[in-house]
């Protein structure tokens, strides 16, 4: 008797009314950097509050590359052909 009891309590707590708590919307996911097959790189920054973000350092050539923002606020620059880079063995 003790069992047919609990079963009516098992079954409120597993009914689909039950409130649950809110989910957290996902962050897009973001590629960056993103390399192409030309060597060209593409760069991107989620900052939607942000008024202007630019590139610079020596994969932008040193000097500084502005970044074009979409509608999300997801910021972009794709830079030029980037250079092999060529990596020596030290003698053991």
């Amino acid at each position: 008797m003790k069992k047919l009891a609990i079963l009516p309590v098992l079954a409120l707590l597993a009914s689909p009314g039950q409130a649950q708590r809110p989910r957290r919307p996902r962050a897009p996911q973001i590629v960056s950097p993103e390399v192409h097959p030309d060597r060209t790189v593409t760069l991107r920054l989620m900052a939607p509050k942000a008024s202007g973000v630019s590139v610079t350092g020596e994969i932008a050539g040193g000097t500084p590359k502005p970044m074009t923002r979409n509608e999300q606020g997801l910021w972009s620059v794709t830079l030029n052909e980037l250079a092999p880079l060529l990596f020596t063995r030290k003698a053991a």
